[in-house]
């Protein structure tokens, strides 16, 4: 629908392109849009190692099991794996899956390394801005001091089958 005269455009007219400036425009033929476009990669690019502990778990999205591309490739993985595991540290990389950049973190586990893609921090919505009513964080007292103490003898790591005793339909 063109906005300025309300008539239907063909999808034959409809093109793709890029403002310059002064309402000029560059138009991107669609074979030029497959050159420049993300494509499928062939690695994890790594730009930086932080603390595990470092990123808010708001931003974390999906996980994915990530192995070495072949036997050629077992020694450095695992030394990677094993750096990334000692140092408690976790690396910031990016890739691309399904013509979509993401960027992730490559953390490790006792034996593999995982990838977990992450929201970009356009994605993530602050809280104050989405809950008016949130506590004004005063709370203090025995109160508060009970709270850690209550929950000592609970303490446990979550896995995937105690995870599968909870979803509906699975276990009971």
């Amino acid at each position: 629908m063109n906005e300025r005269t309300g008539d239907e455009v063909d999808t034959s007219d409809i093109g793709k392109g890029f403002e310059v400036g002064g309402g000029e425009y560059v138009l991107v033929e669609p074979d030029e849009l497959d050159e420049v476009a993300p494509g499928r990669s062939q690695s994890i690019v790594i730009s930086d190692f932080v603390d595990v502990d470092a990123i808010e778990p708001v931003y974390f999205d999906r996980t994915y099991y990530v192995g070495p591309r072949g036997k050629e490739f077992t020694k450095v993985y695992d030394l990677l794996r094993a750096a990334l595991l000692q140092a408690n540290k976790v690396g910031i990389a990016t890739f691309v899956m399904r013509n979509k950049q993401y960027l992730t973190v490559l953390r490790a586990e006792d034996k593999v390394l995982v990838l977990q893609t992450l929201h970009w921090a356009d994605e993530v919505r602050d809280p104050g801005k989405e809950l008016p009513e949130l506590p004004s964080g005063k709370a203090g007292g025995k109160q508060v001091d009970m709270g850690p103490a209550a929950g000592r003898g609970a303490q446990h790591r979550l896995g995937p089958q105690a995870v599968s005793r909870h979803l509906p339909g699975e276990g009971a």
